[in-house]
């Protein structure tokens, strides 16, 4: 996906953040758990942006939207940012439903894991993906992440206890830690 754009996510992303978030709905809560129904509003979108820019002024989380020609395909999120003892991150990523399969979060992911070594100079990124989904997994294996542990029934979706697979990947500059991003 050669043409794909990391951006931190912006105030003048809401409209078509919004547009987003309603179209992949049903996809995206037939693979993690549904959003309040207040998510779907404008107001709500606004004002999670606000948030977003809240938590990246004080360096707990940085929230990007994936573009194409200017639509968004996909959000990328580096969240619960520990820099003390740890200086790491834990990675999230939604792609939307027509984008699957070609190469999008891959490359979001590539271009997240630069911004998080290169930029905010984190040591180490984590995610996490439920055990039935492959494609997460080959993702994120594309991108040098390598399984480090397991946790079984630790999560609930749709009713049904699922086991979690936990994934980590390290800075190629090596160990370190340092309280500011560059």
């Amino acid at each position: 996906m050669q043409n794909l754009e990391l951006h931190l996510l912006d105030p003048s992303d809401a409209d078509n953040l919004l547009a987003f978030e309603r179209s992949n709905r049903a996809y995206f809560e037939r693979l993690i758990n549904a959003r309040s129904p207040d998510y779907y509003h404008i107001d709500t979108v606004r004002d999670s942006i606000h948030e977003s820019l809240q938590l990246r002024a004080l360096d707990l989380a940085y929230h990007y939207v994936a573009k194409v020609s200017g639509e968004i395909v996909a959000r990328v999120n580096l969240t619960q940012i520990a820099r003390d003892y740890y200086n790491k991150a834990v990675l999230g990523y939604r792609v939307a439903e027509s984008m699957t399969g070609k190469g999008v979060a891959s490359k979001a992911i590539e271009l997240v894991l630069t911004e998080a070594f290169d930029t905010l100079n984190l040591w180490r990124v984590e995610a996490v993906v439920r055990e039935p989904n492959v494609a997460s997994i080959r993702v994120l294996q594309k991108n040098h992440f390598l399984q480090y542990g397991r946790s079984q029934q630790a999560m609930s979706l749709h009713g049904v206890w699922c086991d979690l697979i936990h994934f980590e990947c390290f800075s190629p500059k090596g160990a370190h830690l340092n309280a500011e991003p560059h």
